[in-house]
């Protein structure tokens, strides 16, 4: 569990020395046993990795979550869905706070809602556990960083498997620190 915790922690290193550009003149890439930072960075994911519990449009289009960030989260609903003005979302978190959120255009087709944690500020990597539910025009669902980690591990890119791992053990470490 210590050495995966490790590797997981070298990785996220790889990956933030690769988008801070740090060696890049020297065109170096890290090195970590097993994983290839000349891969693309991927932080997002698309419509099929994840299904609100309630979509009878099929709005829902993805989420993302910048890792450099403050770990605030995306999810983007398809403009076709959701009507011409972007619906207002109300966020509830599992400790009753509740939040409402202005969607914005992303393109000309989706609105994107940013959800930052219960204290209004991006979550913490003790908070990656903290789930919410949502509820946006007729699409409501629940979702947590760790859902949206979990789903990355299963079915994001490889790069984006590495990194999803490595925050994953960041956060479990977090907790166990207090």
């Amino acid at each position: 569990e210590q050495q995966a915790a490790a590797k997981a922690l070298l990785i996220y290193g790889g990956y933030a020395q690769v988008q801070l550009q740090i060696n890049d003149s020297a065109d170096q890439l890290p090195t970590v046993d097993g994983v290839d930072f000349s891969l693309p960075y991927a932080d997002n994911l698309t419509g099929t990795t994840y299904a609100p519990t309630a979509d009878p449009s099929e709005a829902y289009y993805g989420a993302s979550l910048n890792m450099l960030s403050e770990s605030d989260l995306k999810l983007y609903f398809k403009k076709s869905a959701l009507g011409d003005d972007a619906p207002t979302m109300t966020v509830t978190y599992d400790s009753g706070e509740e939040q409402t959120i202005s969607g914005e255009p992303n393109g000309s087709n989706y609105y994107m809602y940013t959800i930052k944690g219960p204290s209004g500020t991006g979550f913490a990597a003790t908070q990656y556990e903290t789930s919410f539910s949502y509820s946006v025009g007729n699409v409501t669902g629940e979702y947590s960083i760790l859902t949206y980690l979990q789903v990355a591990k299963e079915r994001g890119s490889d790069s984006m498997k590495n990194l999803a791992e490595a925050y994953a053990y960041f956060a479990e470490a977090c907790k166990s620190v207090g």
